[in-house]
């Protein structure tokens, strides 16, 4: 292209950028009796007799070839956005073309113009599926902790976290008692020594996701051992080095209820119930507590368990005894229910209840798994070794993988074979699970040959058929999926790298974490902590990751055009292909670039490694 023909592109380019706010006040409130049709790569839109119809190329006045029909013309935001969805689809090529700037960039541009006539709602739609979920995945630390342990609440809204913090001292009340006698001489030898002020003790830090402070939660001259949220994200049931569990509000940090007395050793193990009617309490001295929240009333079955947690419904307590080879369930009562015998030579690893409570999946890690129902009558048993046996969410169908298997198996509660599952061959998986919402599988697997190995994770529906492969670059420590089941995290300790998929196997983000590692993440998507490798004497490095604070991607996400939104999709793509972007002065690239705000720019740059050559 010549210079003079550069110059008119890039001419009509900013004014089609900046006359967008113009565009704003103009748009109409009704189709326009002179937009007759819209002409796009494979589709045709029509404005007829009052309704607004896309045709597939060439257009046709026939059932068979209509994609898509809005009654009445109107300009509803569902509707739009259904029929932009459906061009969306149609004319993906498009927008994943390059930005035009060959010589047949004239009609290109008449192109685009043409998308310019639709209702700026509409644009913006199409913009932000363009955009997909590149900007969600746009992480950045927006605090930085010190301490260990981060943990985010159900409903996403605030963290705590672990650090050390002075020990706190309340006077005894016999200090006051004695001060008012004015027995001076008793009350400053009864004084805690002043090396007491000295000491630090395990307190819990409560967090916003803004990175603002909410509470701090500390015991009376004592650490806190155990920590976790009720299921609504209100409470905050904590347990202390010094056997002591309190409830706290995850609001304000106000202390409401405290229990003592029954455990010999530090608690812990604490658990809010799903109805959050009760708490439960556990200690490496082998005792249980069960504690009712309204009354206070405590019951501790006897000593001698391993493991303890409740069943899908909150009502029994699942108990493994310390001979890992018997099982008891308990009602809330402290009235114990059934006991189930599990095999005479083979320990049990770990206890799953149905979601209805009438069945046990009993893991024996490398020995197989069986299946149980109240009365210890075997429903399913397999005796090899699985690395994976689980129930799905709605605990009507369970999922097993064996030891160095390429597939996966998926039965119904009467042991009957429903799906299997299958990796390509030679790629052996190492974990399976079930999406958030149980309507798909994945398993990650693994592949060994001349001293490389290949890393994927597989995404199948529930009828076996493959939805998605994601290629990963080192060995995946973990896995975790969005509320919607639309977005994969996955995060390895290895190479130190978070990355986020969609459901079509693209990585649309990929995140360095350095010297850090994943703890934990919100499943709406937003948010996610790390912490340092490294332990220094006050704790380690606390990083909060999330999309919410920029104020750079807040602008894309409300101001962008296409050609600067075509322009991030491509930079995203170049990140993760090639780890950076360079773009070429004196390109059209280059002025696309300069046309968002120097903020933005910086942004960008960050982001996606943009180069300037």
């Amino acid at each position: 292209m010549n210079y003079s023909k550069h110059a008119l592109f890039i001419t009509i380019l900013m004014f089609l950028s900046s006359s967008l706010q113009g565009m704003k006040r103009l748009a109409p409130s009704g189709c326009e009796s002179d937009q007759k049709a819209l002409v796009l790569k494979n589709v045709i839109i029509k404005n007829k007799w009052g309704s607004i119809i896309a045709y597939k190329k060439p257009a046709e006045d026939s059932q068979s070839n209509e994609i898509q029909k809005i009654e009445n013309g109107s300009y509803s935001t569902p509707s739009f956005q259904k029929l932009a969805f459906t061009l969306y689809l149609k004319e993906k090529n498009l927008f994943l073309e390059e930005i035009p700037c060959s010589e047949d960039s004239h009609d290109k541009l008449l192109l685009i113009m043409r998308f310019k006539t639709l209702p700026l709602d509409i644009q913006s739609f199409i913009i932000r599926l363009l955009l997909g979920n590149i900007l969600d995945s746009n992480f950045e630390v927006s605090k930085k902790l010190k301490g260990w342990d981060g943990n985010f609440s159900p409903d996403g809204k605030t963290f705590f976290i672990k650090s050390l913090r002075p020990r706190k001292y309340t006077p005894d009340p016999f200090l006051s008692q004695c001060s008012q006698e004015k027995e001076e001489e008793l009350c400053l030898t009864s004084q805690t020594p002043t090396t007491q002020s000295q000491q630090e003790d395990s307190v819990i830090e409560l967090w916003n996701l803004s990175g603002n402070h909410v509470a701090i939660l500390q015991e009376n001259q004592d650490s806190i051992s155990s920590a976790v949220f009720s299921f609504d994200g209100q409470t905050i049931l904590t347990g202390s080095q010094g056997g002591t569990a309190r409830l706290w509000s995850a609001l304000t940090g106000e202390q409401l209820k405290e229990f003592r007395g029954e455990h010999t050793s530090l608690i812990s193990l604490v658990l809010v119930s799903p109805d959050e009617a009760t708490i439960l309490t556990g200690s490496p001295d082998e005792t249980v507590c069960l504690w009712n929240l309204a009354t206070g009333r405590k019951v501790c079955p006897v000593p001698g368990i391993s493991k303890v947690t409740y069943n899908s419904t909150g009502k029994v307590l699942l108990i493994l005894c310390s001979d890992l080879k018997t099982i008891h369930l308990w009602s809330l009562t402290g009235k114990c229910l059934a006991a189930v015998k599990g095999r005479d030579n083979d320990e049990i690893d770990t206890i799953t209840g149905s979601s209805d409570g009438n069945t046990l999946l009993v893991h024996y890690g490398n020995e197989g798994m069986a299946l149980y129902d109240l009365s210890g009558n075997t429903l399913m048993n397999v005796e090899k070794g699985l690395n994976t046996a689980e129930f799905s969410p709605d605990g009507n169908t369970i999922l097993t993988v064996e030891n160095g298997a390429t597939r996966a198996n998926l039965f119904d509660l009467a042991g009957n074979k429903v799906t299997t599952f299958k990796c390509h061959e030679s790629y052996l998986i190492t974990s399976a699970g079930f999406s958030r919402d149980g309507n798909m599988v994945y398993a990650d697997s693994f592949k060994q040959s001349y001293n490389k190995h290949s890393i994927l994770t597989y995404v199948w529906d529930l009828a076996g058929n493959l939805v998605a492969t994601l290629r990963h670059t080192d060995w995946i420590t973990g896995i975790t999926w969005s509320y919607d089941s639309t977005q994969i995290l996955t995060w390895s300790d290895t190479d130190s790298t978070v990355g986020v998929w969609n459901l079509l196997g693209n990585q649309v983000a990929r995140i360095s974490l350095g010297r850090h590692k994943f703890i934990d993440y919100i499943p709406k998507g937003n948010a996610f902590l790390t912490e340092s490798v490294e332990h220094s004497p006050n704790g380690k490095e606390i990083h909060l990751w999330n999309t919410e604070s920029s104020e750079p991607a807040k602008w894309i996400a409300s101001n962008v055009n296409l050609f600067q939104a075509r322009f991030i999709v491509k930079a995203s793509q170049e990140k993760i292909a090639h780890n950076s972007y360079t773009v070429g002065k004196d390109t059209v690239e280059h002025e696309i670039f300069k046309s968002m705000p120097l903020a933005v720019q910086t942004y960008l740059t960050t982001w996606y490694t943009i180069v300037i050559s």
